[in-house]
């Protein structure tokens, strides 16, 4: 990007430390130049384009509470995590099929579907056996979660901070596996 400020005639464009300036453009990639003619003053600054954010990674939320999906999806505000929700476990083979997640957050106390035989169906079908499975509930049962197949177990109710390192841990897993 090329941002050029110039005065014509007798104006001269004020600059306040011009070396630390240069400096800290250059530190980013950038430049600045002061150029002069007969009639012309000029500063023209020069910076590098963003970086393209990084890939967005879709969190399937599956929770019988709305207010939780919510929850989630602020936390993940200005993050690389994209959530889709999803309020009973009976259509989550489709939902999979629709968004494919990254990563599935799953609450095991479900209207309509016991959440430990959904887990065990998510870790044997094959359409999904490769999506890790964060069990996300009230009912303080880690090493069942362990045992059945979850990458992680988090109790609610779950910080922000505990959300994000959850998914940076599997995501980073997810890499260092490939």
């Amino acid at each position: 990007m090329r941002i050029t400020i110039s005065c014509s005639g007798q104006a001269a464009i004020q600059t306040v430390e011009a070396s630390l300036a240069r400096e800290l453009l250059a530190a980013q990639g950038g430049r600045a130049e002061l150029s002069y003619t007969d009639q012309t003053t000029a500063r023209t600054i020069e910076l590098p384009t963003l970086q393209p954010p990084p890939a967005t990674t879709t969190v399937l939320v599956v929770d019988d509470n709305p207010d939780m999906a919510t929850v989630f999806e602020a936390y993940c505000i200005g993050t690389r995590y994209r959530i889709v929700s999803l309020q009973d476990g009976q259509h989550i083979t489709e939902a999979v099929r629709a968004h494919a997640p990254g990563v599935i957050l799953l609450d095991v106390m479900l209207p309509g579907v016991d959440g430990w035989d959904l887990l065990l169906e998510l870790t044997r079908d094959p359409a999904t056996r490769q999506v890790p499975v964060i069990v996300c509930s009230v009912v303080t049962d880690e090493r069942l979660a362990l045992r059945l197949g979850a990458a992680q177990y988090l109790r609610k109710p779950v910080s922000r901070q505990q959300l994000i390192s959850a998914l940076d841990q599997l995501l980073s897993q997810a890499a260092a596996d490939a």
